[in-house]
């Protein structure tokens, strides 16, 4: 099975800023769950595969390898002469390139599916203890 256009349009426009939720955006997806669903399509087998590929092609076309970027803002980011807003963007791009955005917005995903089960658990409930101790519960964090 091949990705849908969809899934390419995410992937595309994922390359641009390495940002799932605003490329789910671009993609035509909905505003509503972009975060969740970004996360899912970052999660496909399918769509890392084809993200590899657009990556290679970009450092082919750019002359640019992984390790020349990770160099770059490595050096940028310990840079004590350098601004502290230069330094952070620096670590928050190294960051995306090493895939810690992917891990987290996976995480994320799997936090809203939870919730989402948690929520239906609580309706088949029939005495309301669940619920009273779920709006307790939450209260004491």
């Amino acid at each position: 099975m091949e990705l849908t256009s969809k899934q390419e349009k995410f992937c595309r426009e994922y390359v641009i800023d390495f940002n799932a939720t605003q490329a789910a955006i671009r993609a035509g997806y909905s505003e509503k769950g972009a975060d969740v669903r970004g996360s899912e399509l970052l999660g496909n087998r399918k769509v890392q595969n084809f993200l590899n590929d657009l990556k290679k092609q970009t450092a082919k076309r750019t002359d640019t390898s992984a390790d020349d970027l990770t160099q770059f803002y490595k050096g940028v980011m310990y840079d004590t002469t350098e601004n502290t807003r230069n330094r952070i963007k620096a670590a928050e791009n190294l960051s995306k390139r090493i895939g810690y955005y992917q891990t987290h917005n996976q995480q994320k995903a799997k936090g809203v599916q939870n919730a989402l089960e948690m929520y239906a658990k609580m309706h088949e409930e029939q005495d309301g203890e669940y619920l009273q101790g779920v709006f307790i519960g939450s209260n004491t964090h």
